[in-house]
């Protein structure tokens, strides 16, 4: 999936499979999750800025667990890259 600029790609792969089904709602892009499977979450930057991209599971953060939002721990993704740690850029 894609963000409106198109400047922005987030991919969940589930395990064995080359990428989940999106079901959209509302103004809003949903995956299935089912308790037990194993998910991975791959973000790009197709931009030439560095952004930071902050990823969340049922509304909490990835890194911490705690309630996501935009002072959350998150990821910076260098212009035409993909995933680097947050404070390792």
């Amino acid at each position: 999936m894609y963000d409106n600029s198109r400047k922005f790609e987030v991919v969940i792969r589930p395990k064995g499979r080359s990428s989940a089904d999106e079901y959209w709602w509302n103004g809003n892009t949903f995956i299935e999750g089912r308790d037990g499977s194993s998910y991975t979450i791959d973000v790009s930057n197709h931009s030439y800025k560095r952004a930071l991209a902050i990823v969340s599971v049922d509304g909490l953060c990835v890194l911490d667990g705690k309630t996501a939002g935009s002072n959350s721990a998150g990821y910076v993704l260098n212009g035409k890259k993909c995933l680097v740690p947050n404070g390792a850029a």
